[in-house]
């Protein structure tokens, strides 16, 4: 193969290949019609195609004065938080003493990467609102309670804040895979926010390289590339034969 032939096979296959493979999408909210849901200390989720699975478990540090014994997780509709007594609030949050400080830890078979965490920010008495990702391939992680354990065993992938309260879309930079990733709230003096997990996208793990999906119209160009080469390889081959046979 010539090395303007090669060029036309790189140039084909990079225009077939210009659509990427979906990522597989989890939606954590409810219906409009349904009531509040109690899952217990962790429970499991589908994707929306029902092909991936991943394990929701929620983790805390909790304060001796609120009467909670254990945390669970809980969906309001609009999303999931962690529930931990009676007069404490469902969400992903912290206290300014960093106790009760409570997150959630979702956990997959095989590690993948996050894309993006869609959050609902709560409407509370804060001017600024603070959010955290995690991620970590250690078990210990499900064990932890505070932030101190979080950041210990695993790795701080996106913190931030925003003034704005309602639906909220956490586009995670480029990084490494993970079997856990940890949706929590750091610690600051003032207190910090509370926050549902509305849903996530992410893109699972794969030993060869994605396989490209042709864009629209592609097909054609491909074939008709191909086409193009096979021409060309015949017109080489007869000015050789032409050019060996002796002449009187």
């Amino acid at each position: 193969m010539t090395r303007s032939t090669a060029a036309i096979v790189v140039f084909l296959l990079f225009q077939a290949s210009s659509v990427a493979a979906s990522p597989i999408v989890f939606d954590f909210t409810l219906g409009p019609d349904d009531s509040i849901e109690d899952y217990g200390v962790n429970h499991v989720f589908d994707d929306e195609t029902g092909t991936k699975s991943l394990t929701a478990t929620a983790i805390g540090q909790l304060s001796n004065d609120d009467g909670a014994q254990t945390i669970s997780l809980r969906n309001l509709n609009d999303g999931l938080g962690v529930h931990s007594g009676l007069f404490q609030i469902t969400g992903v949050s912290n206290t300014s003493n960093q106790v009760p400080h409570k997150s959630i830890v979702f956990s997959f078979e095989d590690a993948v990467q996050m894309l993006n965490l869609q959050i609902e920010q709560r409407a509370l008495s804060f001017d600024e609102f603070f959010h955290a990702i995690y991620g970590s391939n250690d078990d210990g992680i499900l064990q932890c309670g505070g932030l101190a354990c979080i950041s210990e065993v695993s790795e701080l992938l996106l913190t931030g804040s925003t003034t704005d309260t309602g639906s909220l879309t956490l586009a995670l930079p480029d990084h490494g895979l993970y079997r856990h990733f940890v949706a929590t709230v750091p610690v600051f003096s003032d207190g910090s926010g509370n926050y549902l997990v509305r849903g996530m996208n992410v893109a699972a793990q794969t030993d060869a390289p994605p396989v490209a999906v042709p864009s629209p119209g592609t097909g054609g160009l491909l074939a008709g590339g191909l086409a193009l080469l096979g021409v060309a390889a015949r017109l080489r081959r007869r000015t050789g034969r032409s050019e060996s046979v002796p002449h009187d």
